[in-house]
């Protein structure tokens, strides 16, 4: 039987469809390296085409460690390949100045936005997997 729905210490993975996993971070997260290690080993147990969409939902009320500000994302999967697309969703201001801080550290090797709302995400991020837009 196939997986759609995975729960992590600091999120909750869920396969929409073969492209896109929405990872909804539970309240009170703390985002860390090893809390990253842990979706990503869990993302690659969902039964997903190659270079799928993520969505990221991050709750005002989440917490990080500066670490992440260092590290390398890995998102390839056994194969390789790169995510399709990644959307971001900041409940917070705090949350939208650290992703993109991040990525002028470490540009992605796909499109990548940052919204205030899940259904601009949706949106954004059904475009990219159509390929109605780069």
């Amino acid at each position: 039987m196939e997986q759609h729905l995975i729960d992590t210490e600091p999120a909750t993975l869920e396969r929409l469809s073969a492209d896109l996993v929405l990872v909804r971070f539970k309240p009170n997260a703390r985002l860390s390296p090893d809390g990253f290690s842990q979706l990503l080993a869990a993302g690659r147990k969902l039964p997903l085409n190659h270079a799928p969409g993520v969505i990221l939902v991050i709750p005002e009320d989440a917490d990080f460690d500066t670490r992440i500000l260092q590290m390398e994302l890995d998102t390839g999967d056994s194969a390789g390949d790169p995510l399709r697309a990644m959307s971001i969703v900041t409940e917070g201001g705090m949350f939208e100045h650290i992703a993109r801080l991040y990525f002028s550290y470490h540009p992605p090797g796909f499109p990548f936005s940052i919204f205030r709302d899940l259904r601009s995400a949706t949106e954004w991020m059904d475009k990219r997997l159509m390929g109605a837009v780069p």
